[in-house]
């Protein structure tokens, strides 16, 4: 009590509030230097119990033919703050381009994460040449100990062949872009025939007519649907909260089918955490695993299935981060179990 004069009509009838400092305490955190022991000379930094995985789009091509390299960091730590692996030129390839994208997630063992760096490389010949394998030395704080991290190398056959750029003029002669750099496809000019060609779809009346008559009745339709979610729009958003979260198991559903586990996994937790962020009304991206234990009892979900559905979302983060290759259902199955699970919350 603030005050004797403190009482719910006074706040109501007033509008009044009151600022309140809270504190939370303080915390000593114990940071510990890397040991010097061990340590690579071309160590960059990099610490978390990771591992490496490459690929490559393809295994034959021709001299005119950019490579994508996508390299994976994944596994327990802040993949974000990996350093990027330097790929050295070679008499075979070189370095044309490289992008790179991180994810990372909270989960009940720790943070993890992942990083994708895709590399593009050009052909220097043609032969039978090789990508060599990349090293990668990192700290690893649940061993304690450095490792060096070691990809996969690959052989590409690249073979003679010409570049689709080519540039043709209207009487028939080709040369080749001197700029490889850029991709576009130059299409060789069709000279008379516009003259002898029909009337243009967009210079009839008619057409225009149709387009202003749908773009009429499509105002309509949102208007209505704008003036609706005005008026009540956390109703809407419960509505659509299983319809959408069907739409995205059907989704996942299909990833699954074609061998794609950590997309499938991607969208299943995502659907999950949609679903109950629409049920009451959230937002997704605030929820963590307890306030969505939480708001699931409120639901009516007992317990035992409450734990039940965040060791799903657990299971979907393990399968995005740190793939470990078994140990967890097949997500078909968890789909369905957490199907089954939310649907009492629509009781």
């Amino acid at each position: 009590s603030r005050t004797p004069f403190d009482s719910w009509m006074l706040e109501s009838m007033f509008n009044d509030s009151v600022q309140v400092n809270a504190s939370g305490g303080s915390l000593t955190i114990d940071v510990k230097p890397l040991p010097e022991e061990g340590k690579p000379a071309d160590f960059s930094g990099t610490v978390g119990d990771f591992r490496l995985a490459a690929r490559v789009d393809r295994t034959e091509a021709t001299e005119a033919d950019l490579i994508q390299l996508p390299l994976t960091i994944s596994g327990g730590g802040n993949a974000a703050l990996a350093a990027v692996p330097e790929i050295a030129e070679t008499d075979d390839f070189e370095l044309f381009a490289e992008t790179a994208e991180s994810e990372k997630q909270v989960a009940a063992e720790g943070l993890i994460g992942k990083k994708t760096i895709e590399y593009l490389l050009r052909p220097k010949r043609t032969g039978r040449l090789t990508i060599a394998a990349i090293d990668y030395p990192i700290f690893n704080p649940v061993k304690g100990r450095y490792e060096t991290l070691r990809s996969r190398s690959f052989e590409i056959v690249i073979e003679k062949g010409q570049s689709p750029l080519i540039v043709t003029s209207a009487e028939g002669s080709a040369s080749v872009l001197p700029d490889i750099d850029t991709k576009f496809r130059f299409i060789k000019p069709l000279g008379s025939v516009r003259a002898s060609a029909p009337r243009p779809l967009t210079e009839n009346a008619l057409y225009w007519g149709a387009q202003l008559a749908a773009l009429a009745a499509a105002g309509f339709v949102v208007r209505r649907a704008r003036r609706l979610e005005r008026t009540a729009p956390s109703d809407i958003r419960r509505a659509k909260a299983w319809p959408e979260f069907e739409r995205r198991l059907k989704r996942a559903a299909e990833l699954a089918a074609r061998g794609e586990d950590e997309p499938a996994a991607t969208t299943l937790e995502r659907a999950v955490r949609e679903f109950v962020g629409d049920r009451f009304d959230l937002s997704a991206d605030g929820l963590t695993l307890d306030r969505i234990s939480v708001l699931l009892a409120e639901g009516g979900i007992a317990p035992e299935r409450t734990k039940r559905l965040i060791g799903i979302m657990e299971s979907c983060s393990r399968i995005q981060y740190a793939p470990i290759g078994g140990g967890e259902k097949p997500l078909a199955d968890l789909a369905r179990e957490a199907r089954e699970i939310l649907a009492e919350a629509t009781r």
